[in-house]
């Protein structure tokens, strides 16, 4: 088709251009008409959001509603699991923007070649409606994806022309998926920004006043080259940069290309755009109908309470009520990644009482969790109100400039920028200073932190203080532990008398006993003491045992081999002394001379005032020291 063949076909289309604009939009957004196809909901039932740009805290998002839509009716957004507040809602056309379509025409032979010279004709016809900010540019998607013409505008018309005319549709092949890539990819170099350094106006600040971007392929679907980028790879490319990819389906000079047809449309749908069937505009433009619907949605700004950017994929939505319920859309995913630098430190704007355990701090901004951190709050009692003035006096040495220890600090119920702080003791009603050192950030990129200050606040809402009534203990208890201190030293010293009257404490196995106790059991039981069979033949000795400095008896013995002393029963000679080991010392005869030794006993035996280690010769009148007793050995 030659250039005169292009423009007397848009003479001919001009002639019912304004009757078709204006029932195909209203036939598009309503869907009032099902020939016209319903853009809004050929693939998805959900409403649905075409694009959202994120510069942090500020989300824009570019939708279509039904008609239950209202921008009075508590919209809000959802990224993630923030909520976000909507400060603007318009239709698209009321912006004054304008769009950049990306135009991908398949030259192949596949393409029905009615569809083909039909759509270049209704590209080459865009100057006639399009906005003045719009702009056209040209991929060829053929054996090779080549971009022909670059943001042509309305004034561009004939130069659109000739390139439109310069296409053929002579290609073997089609490079769908490389020409989506080599459009995104250029769409995406265009906003490099990841910090802005202001917002005053967020559309010239941020960029969202720019033009919107779309890339439209006007093929049938097919995707018949194996080299580059593949179905997956596409979906990522346009999800990532937030491009959507709207599809102008021709038919085919052929029946095969099913599969292909399925996968761009799921391409589509995962990008936020939509498609429609050139065989639906028989009577119109496929062009300009979705010329119609692009400049029927809505455009909203939404803001966070935080700058802060998580870099990674999160889902965002739409939310807002109708009479039916409150309605969302379907959910795009973002990966915010750009934000507006905030320099600004979290301040607190108020201090209030809420109750007798709880105070109320409320910041500027969001706060991160640092301001749980109980060591940075102090509350400090000024000044209270006591239930009468006769106790003001009493008590005021004991409660003014009263510290609290507040037990516990978090954040008020959907608010990050409220802390509670509750305090397990009673706040009467009075003069408080609160006072909160600095450490605490903000929920920011750049982690703002908050200086130190210290507020004022009174409470009136509460009880007057009421001093605590004290028991006698309480109120007297250093008399208390006076009288006790001093009953227990008379109890020290009564037994500290008995002690020393009774001779002292020893130790008789492995337990204190008085020491005149022990004499007593010697005075009692020496007539038992006895001597075995065994001395009755042996060497003779005669043993005088004094206990105190006094003789207790005098025991005649004779000494076969040896002699055991001891406190047990079955000894040569047994004593009843509870100082004694049971098998105290032994006296052994040999070669005609007595020895001594210790058997191991616990208190030890001496001889003659020194303790036995082995084996000793005795002589006469010796003193052996065993137990509580003295032994003389005469023979």
């Amino acid at each position: 088709m030659g250039v005169m063949n292009l423009k007397s076909l848009r003479k001919k289309i001009s002639v019912v251009l304004l009757f078709v604009a204006i029932i195909l939009n209203s036939f598009v957004v309503r869907a009032e008409d099902s020939k016209s196809i319903n853009l809004t909901n050929t693939v998805n039932e959900q409403y649905r959001i075409e694009q959202v740009r994120a510069v942090m805290p500020y989300v824009r998002a570019y939708f279509y509603p039904d008609e239950t839509y209202d921008t009075n009716s508590g919209v809000y957004g959802m990224l993630g699991d923030t909520k976000l507040e909507m400060i603007d809602s318009r239709k698209w056309i009321e912006t004054g923007y304008g769009i950049d379509y990306y135009f991908l025409i398949d030259n192949s032979k596949s393409v029905s070649k009615e569809d083909f010279e039909k759509v270049k004709g209704e590209i080459a016809a865009v100057s006639d409606y399009m906005n003045e900010n719009d702009t056209v540019s040209i991929y060829v998607v053929g054996d090779t994806a080549e971009k022909k013409a670059g943001k042509l505008s309305m004034a561009d018309s004939e130069q659109l022309v000739s390139v439109l005319d310069s296409i053929q549709r002579d290609g073997m092949n089609t490079n769908l998926y490389n020409a989506i890539k080599d459009a995104a990819t250029e769409i995406a170099g265009e906003n490099t920004d990841t910090i802005f350094t202001s917002s005053d106006n967020i559309d010239e600040d941020l960029g969202f006043g720019k033009n919107r971007s779309v890339i439209v392929a006007v093929t049938d679907g097919v995707n018949d080259t194996e080299n580059g980028y593949g179905k997956d790879e596409t979906i990522s490319k346009l999800v990532d940069n937030n491009i959507p990819l709207y599809l102008i389906q021709e038919r085919m000079s052929g029946e095969n290309g099913s599969e292909s047809r399925a996968d761009i449309q799921q391409v589509v749908r995962q990008s936020g755009g939509d498609y429609i069937l050139v065989q639906d505009y028989e009577a119109g433009s496929s062009v300009q109908g979705l010329y119609s619907l692009l400049n029927s949605c809505y455009v909203a700004t939404f803001k966070s309470t935080s700058n802060k950017t998580s870099g990674e994929t999160v889902g965002f939505n739409i939310v807002y009520q109708t009479e039916e319920g409150d309605k969302t859309f379907n959910e795009k995913t973002i990966k915010p990644d750009k934000h507006v630098s905030d320099t600004n430190a979290p301040e607190v704007t108020n201090v209030s009482v809420v109750d007798e355990h709880t105070i109320k701090i409320e910041f500027s901004k969001d706060v991160s969790d640092t301001a749980k951190n109980l060591s940075l709050y102090e509350i400090k009692v000024k000044n209270i109100d006591k239930e009468n003035d006769k106790k003001k006096d009493k008590d005021k040495d004991s409660k003014e400039e009263k510290s609290i220890k507040p037990t516990g600090a978090d954040f008020d119920v959907d608010s990050q920028s409220v802390i509670m702080l509750t305090t397990s003791d009673t706040l009467w009603n009075g003069d408080y200073t609160v006072k909160i050192s600095g450490g605490i950030t903000d929920t920011t990129e750049e982690a703002n932190p908050m200086e130190e200050v210290s507020m004022d606040v009174s409470y009136k809402d509460g009880k007057d203080y009421v001093p605590e009534k004290k028991s006698f203990f309480q109120e007297y208890w250093w008399v208390v532990l006076a009288g006790f201190i001093v009953i227990v030293i008379v109890i020290l010293l009564i037994i500290f008398a008995v002690i020393k009257k009774r001779k002292g404490l020893v130790v008789v196995d492995d337990k204190v006993v008085l020491a005149d106790r022990v004499d007593e059991q010697i005075h009692l039981h020496i007539n038992k003491v006895q001597v075995g069979t065994a001395v009755n033949q042996g060497f003779p000795i005669s043993l005088i045992i004094k206990s105190g400095g006094k003789m207790i008896k005098e025991i005649n013995a004779k000494v076969d081999g040896s002699l055991i002393v001891g406190r047990a029963e079955i000894c040569d000679l047994y004593i009843d002394d509870p100082h004694m080991s049971k098998q105290h010392f032994a006296i052994e005869f040999s070669n005609n001379m007595l020895m001594i030794m210790d058997l191991e006993s616990k208190n030890g035996t001496f001889l003659n005032g020194v303790r036995l280690n082995g084996k000793r010769r005795l002589s006469q009148n010796d003193v052996i020291q065993a137990g509580s007793l003295e032994i003389i050995i005469r023979w």
